[in-house]
This record gives structure tokens, C-alpha cells and sequence, in this order.
């Protein structure tokens, strides 16, 4: 098994890690910038639960960190998916844990794959990962990812509507039976993880590069910084519903004409939660394009550029269907 221990600098000095040590039957830490990989190797265990600790050199003041590590070795058995262990990739749940057709979902549960993890190629996707497969309703689903405990696959896209049975199998012994609700359309904005809740929303009027938010926070590889009115955004969300043409499972959407868009446009919001509460929208009608992101499979975008209109400062951003309105997802706008 494998888990991360990230470290993050509340002052204004550069954090730097120099070095991690392990102590404690089966555990190893190796360091990857802020990040200690811890790897836990059962082979001359038995089952039972182990305590041991990571010490942590760094350039704070308090260095060495010491973190204590707890973990539990278990004998093989069958993969067991969690109650409500089905949900989607983007918010992981919520409105009665409603995915939809051609969705993006991650399973939570336990000895999914004895594999290390495994993130699959790119589309089409594989069917078997670290020797785990899922299906639903009887039918195998394509894989994104694997590891013990969180399988990524897509919500096979002819899964009917109701209540959709999910299992799996690996190294041919099969799980338990879990059920989760399934929609004709669940939009969820994707979140960029440990931002505080600003969006995968790239201004692609400054580049493929530019995240619209406070240039305080810093994401490798990328360009932060507000955007301006004007600015064209590429909002990436999944589970916004079919598309015109359909795109099968596991397949990438069309990177040419025709391409996969959406037969229902959504309207896109703009919101200053302050009081009183401004909104901007921009109708389906001007929204520049939604539907599947080419090469992609499961994954969706919407291209609109911010109203003239637009407070400035923090800004919330929506999408409206006529039938169902997504999370939100921050921006910076100047």
C-alpha cells in the first residue's frame, strides 16, 4: 500500500525537504518536493495492525518533523466495495451520490488490486488494471486507474437510468453487490485539489497554461494569475449529460468536426456572493462551446468568455441546465 504525507509552509520562507526516514516493520519514505511517498510492504507480516513513525528534515524551524504512522495488514481475500462507495470523480458524491452515463467515477473500497497503482493509458481505455476489473450491471467498464483502495472507471455510456449494480473482480474472485443512482445528467465542475476550491479552469486567452486565480497560489507548471473580462475560459466538468454525436465507452471524443456537443447547452453563471448577491450569465446562446473534450474520454468542457459585466475579485462559476445545476468552482477576476 502507498499514502503521502504533503507539507505545506504557512510563512513566507521556501519550504525545502531534505530527507526522510522510516521507522517500523514494512514501512519506506522516499521524497518528491513537499511530498513524502510512504510504501508499505506486508510480504513477512501478519496480519495485524503496525505502529512505527516517518522523521521528516526540512528547513523549519521545528525540523525534524516526526509523523506517526499507523496501518493494518489483512489476509488476502475477495474485493470489498464500501457502502456509497460509488461516486463521482469530481465531488465525490453529493444530491443522493447521482452519476450519469459515460461518467467518471471513482470506487472506494479495499483489496481492490495487490497490484501497485496503476494509472491506464490514454483512450481507449484498458479493461483490466493491476488485475482488477469492474462491472456494471454485468458489463465490463473502462478503467482509468487502480490501486487497493479507489478504482477510476467510466460509467459504461449505454448504462440505463435508475439504479445501476457495480462490482469487482480481481484475480478472479468477485466483490460485493453495490448499488448507486444513475441520471441522464449530473453536471460537477472538477475542483483543483488543495486551492480552496478554485476550478480546472484554464484561461486559454493567456495560454493552456493559465489558471484564473491569485498568483499567491502556485501550481507547477502553470501560470496563475487573475483573468480579465473578455478572457476566454475552458471549464472542465464531467457528467453534463449526451452529446450529438454519442462517443462510446472507453473511446477518445473527436479532436475534428463533427465534434461531441452537448444537445442540451448549459447556461453559464458568474457569481459574487456578497450582499446582495451579484450574477452575471451567459445564455446558452453565446457559450462558445460545450461538449466532450477531444481526446478524452468521460470528459467534458465548456468554452464561454467572462461578461464585460463581471464583478471583479472572487467569483464563483456555475453551469445551469434546465433540469440540474452543477457545483461551484472559484476564479480570480481583476
Amino acid at each position: 500500500g502507498y499514502a503521502a504525507v504533503i507539507l505545506s509552509n504557512s510563512g513566507q520562507g521556501t519550504l525545502a525537504i531534505s530527507g526522510a526516514t522510516a521507522s517500523g516493520s514494512g514501512i519506506a519514505a522516499t521524497v518528491s518536493g513537499t511530498t513524502v511517498l510512504l510504501a508499505f510492504d506486508p510480504t513477512n507480516l501478519s496480519p495485524n495492525t503496525y505502529t512505527g513513525s516517518v522523521s521528516i528534515a526540512s528547513s523549519a524551524v521545528n525540523s525534524p518533523t516526526v509523523v506517526p504512522v499507523t496501518f493494518q495488514v489483512v489476509a488476502a481475500g475477495a474485493p470489498t466495495v464500501f457502502y456509497h462507495g460509488v461516486v463521482d470523480d469530481a465531488v465525490f458524491g453529493g444530491s443522493g451520490f447521482t452519476v450519469t452515463p459515460g461518467d467518471v467515477i471513482a470506487l472506494f473500497g479495499q483489496e481492490l488490486s495487490f497490484a501497485a497503482p496503476a494509472s491506464g493509458p490514454q483512450p481507449p481505455l484498458a479493461a483490466t488494471l493491476g488485475g482488477a476489473s469492474v462491472y456494471v450491471n454485468g458489463e465490463q467498464a473502462p478503467l482509468y486507474f487502480s490501486s487497493y483502495g479507489q478504482i477510476n472507471f467510466q460509467m459504461p455510456v449505454d448504462t440505463a437510468t435508475g439504479t445501476a449494480l457495480v462490482q469487482v473482480i480481481t484475480n478472479s474472485q468477485t466483490s460485493n453487490t453495490v448499488s448507486v443512482n444513475v441520471a441522464s445528467r449530473a453536471p460537477r465542475l472538477l475542483l483543483l485539489y488543495g486551492t480552496g476550491g478554485y476550478g480546472a479552469i484554464v484561461d486559454a486567452s493567456q495560454g493552456n497554461n493559465a489558471l484564473p486565480m491569485p498568483a499567491s497560489i502556485t501550481i507547477p507548471n502553470f501560470i496563475t494569475q487573475p483573468a480579465k473580462r473578455g478572457d476566454v475560459l475552458t471549464i472542465y466538468a464531467i457528467g453534463l449529460g449526451p452529446t450529438s454525436p454519442a462517443v462510446a465507452s472507453g473511446q477518445p471524443a473527436p479532436a475534428a468536426e463533427p465534434l461531441a456537443r452537448l444537445t442540451v447547452t448549459p447556461t453559464v453563471n458568474f457569481t459574487v456572493n456578497r450582499v446582495p448577491q451579484v450574477q452575471v450569465s451567459v445564455p446558452p446562446s453565446s457559450v462558445l462551446y460545450a461538449g466532450l473534450s477531444p481526446y478524452y474520454a468521460g470528459l467534458y468542457q465548456v468554452n464561454v468568455a467572462i461578461p464585460q459585466d463581471c464583478p471583479s475579485g472572487a467569483v464563483q462559476v456555475s453551469l445551469t441546465f434546465p433540469d440540474s445545476t452543477s457545483n461551484t468552482a472559484n476564479i480570480q477576476v481583476q
